[in-house]
Formats: C-alpha cells, structure tokens, sequence
C-alpha cells in the first residue's frame, strides 16, 4: 500500500530532519543569514574546517537523532524515553530539534564567539594608581 509506505518514509525521516533543522537554525542564527558565497565553494576556505566537515555539526546531528529515536513512540519504534519515562508521549520531532540546537550552540558557537573576519583586539590598558 502506498500510503502505508510513504508514512513509513515520512515517520523515518524525522529522525533526520529535526536535528538538522535544530542544527541549521544555531548556526543561522550565528551568521546571521550571512554567507561569502564564493568562500562556500573553495576549499580550504572560511567554511571549511576540518576537510570539509564541521565535527561539531555532525556530533550534534548524531546526537539529535539518537534522542529523537529514544523519545519516539510510533507504531514500529517505541523508545525507552517515550515508554518509560514520557509515559507513551512522543517528543521526537521536538526533541531531536531542541538537542541537535543546543548541542551545535555548545560544541560549535560558544567555543568560537568571534568571527572569522575581525581580529582579536587586545583589552584596553588598564589605569594605574599611583601609590601613596
């Protein structure tokens, strides 16, 4: 049956798409919506990182999904969050996006406050009183 199969495949795929939304809208909201478009395409450019892969971002993907398969209560998968502890609640979708968010915000953003384009301004001098 289709249907059957296309809710299947719709089920299924949340446990992708929340924490890549979760992990698309932290780092949206630290650019900004700003992006060099060329820099995207370069290699070894501002984006990146490590060969290509931001770890952080996967880590937090990763993370994500596992906690949207734990909280999931579906017809085929029933996680022991979901079972045991949300009492049959299903917080799949809300939780893979919340989690794969602040995962990406701890791993990526706060290490990493200042962009890449302004250099490290050193602290203003501080005033010295003379002695008495």
């Amino acid at each position: 049956n289709f249907l059957t199969v296309l809710e299947n495949f719709l089920l299924w795929s949340i446990y992708w798409f929340a924490p890549f939304f979760g992990v698309f809208m932290a780092e949206l909201t630290l650019s900004r919506g700003r992006y060099d478009g060329h820099e995207l395409h370069r290699v070894g450019g501002r984006y990146w990182f490590d060969r290509g892969f931001r770890w952080g971002g996967v880590a937090a993907l990763l993370a994500g999904m596992v906690f949207s398969a734990l909280t999931s209560n579906t017809a085929y998968l029933k996680g022991p969050l979901s079972t045991h502890v949300l009492d049959g609640g299903d917080l799949s979708a809300v939780g893979g996006f919340v989690v794969g968010f602040a995962v990406y915000w701890l791993l990526c953003v706060l290490p990493d406050r200042r962009p890449a384009d302004r250099p490290r301004v050193a602290a203003p001098p501080q005033r010295v009183r003379p002695e008495t």
